[in-house]
């Protein structure tokens, strides 16, 4: 790959009494459009690898007329003094001083990218969304363009707003560009209120192909070892690290499940479950603070033919 790859060298901090390890942050820039595509597919790859997102749920803005974007790896101080950088998470950055043939071609690279039913293609196709829609808007608004720009552009403003609804799964723009309202986007926020719910592959790719049971699997333990933990519930140390922190993990989802009447491993998926929140309801309330406000008198009435489908949803205003 051509990208560049800036490595940069925390040196352990003199004063510091105890010895630190020396931590190396990897950044990676695109100066061109084929190498930000090398490096997006580079995270992609590294993400579809160790079941884990790279990149946040959305892209911070820099100028510069010369780095497209740029990513850096997320690094902290430890308590114990050493500096630190998470092996697969980087902040994501797009330059907002491009043309606008730049972003268009981002946002059909990422349509492709979209139609692929991995939740992870689907994560890396909607991140950059929002950043795009916010740096199309101020082109549009500076009043530094053509008529023929700015027609392009509020097409662009749309299609990136009808996929942050249709695939983001999310409304909010509403509460800060909701001018650019059009017959489409509108459409597309009475489907939100007919199918209000994130969808169920969702949830089910996460359950099958992310978590991984296997780490309460305490195979290969010692016998007198597993009888002793259990023994002295939890207090009990081995000598170990391998084997007390496995078997400190099952005996914390064991206790968890004997109290819900659930086998370790449920419990631990029924954890998981919780904590994953692109599942059940998606917020209505957002539609219904526009509607309310507007006096949208269709999204009004489909609202209410909602609230009568689903009573049990908080829905504010109807």
């Amino acid at each position: 790959m051509k990208h560049i790859i800036i490595i940069v060298v925390f040196a352990a901090v003199p004063f510091l009494l105890q010895a630190q390890s020396i931590a190396v942050q990897q950044k990676l820039f695109a100066t061109t459009e084929k190498e930000m595509y090398e490096i997006y597919e580079q995270l992609l790859d590294s993400t579809l690898i160790l079941k884990e997102a790279s990149i946040g749920n959305h892209f911070q803005e820099i100028e510069s007329n010369d780095t497209l974007v740029k990513f850096e790896q997320y690094c902290y101080w430890h308590v114990d003094g050493d500096y630190i950088c998470e092996e697969n998470s980087y902040f994501s950055y797009i330059s907002n001083s491009q043309p606008v043939s730049f972003y268009k071609n981002f946002l059909n690279y990422l349509d492709k990218l979209g139609q692929n039913n991995n939740y992870f293609y689907r994560h890396f196709s909607t991140s950059p969304l929002s950043a795009i829609r916010d740096i199309l808007i101020r082109k549009y608004e500076t009043g530094k363009l053509t008529q023929d720009e700015r027609a392009e552009i509020l097409k662009l403003i749309e299609q990136v707003i009808l996929r942050i609804i249709k695939d983001d799964h999310d409304c909010y723009f509403l509460k800060e560009y909701s001018k650019y309202m059009t017959e489409n986007i509108h459409q597309a926020l009475i489907s939100v209120i007919e199918h209000p719910f994130y969808p169920e592959s969702y949830l089910d790719f996460y359950l099958n192909e992310v978590v991984d049971t296997t780490v309460l699997d305490t195979t290969g333990i010692p016998i007198d070892i597993q009888k002793k933990y259990k023994k002295w519930k939890g207090l009990y140390v081995s000598g170990n690290l391998d084997y007390d922190l496995r078997l400190a993990r099952f005996y914390n989802y064991k206790r968890m499940g004997d109290e819900l009447g659930l086998s370790p491993g449920q419990a631990y998926l029924k954890e998981k479950k919780d904590e994953f929140w692109q599942k059940g309801y998606l917020d209505i309330n957002v539609i219904a603070d526009y509607a309310y406000k507007t006096q949208d008198t269709l999204l009004i009435k489909h609202l209410k033919e909602f609230k009568k489908k689903h009573p049990d949803y908080p829905l504010r205003h109807f």
